[in-house]
């Protein structure tokens, strides 16, 4: 049980990173786009830079936080997300099918 439980963790831990990663890499990305195109579309840039609230439970608590973030980082977030997952899937695929039995 303990092990489920530091598995558990440490995903959580891997995903937290890799969100933080995607959300400096999305930023980068924005800076770069931003100087390589001046004349950036109306609609385009309110759909970088609109902040977008709700609230969210933090893990190991129940009290709710404010959370804000453009879609642009909502976007990044699920798309790091599901990699991450494709990856961890992968590699729970590769320990169980080569342990034999």
């Amino acid at each position: 049980m303990n092990n489920r439980r530091s598995l558990a963790n440490s995903f959580c831990v891997v995903a937290a990173v890799l969100l933080a990663l995607a959300w400096s890499i999305r930023a980068a990305a924005e800076e770069s786009v931003d100087e390589a195109n001046p004349t950036q579309s109306a609609a385009q840039s309110a759909y970088n830079s609109k902040p977008i609230c709700k609230s969210e439970r933090v893990i190991g608590s129940n009290i709710p936080k404010r959370v804000c973030r453009t879609q642009a980082q909502i976007d990044a977030e699920r798309a790091a997300s599901q990699e991450h997952m494709k990856d961890v899937n992968s590699q729970i695929g590769r320990q169980t099918g080569s342990g034999g039995g």
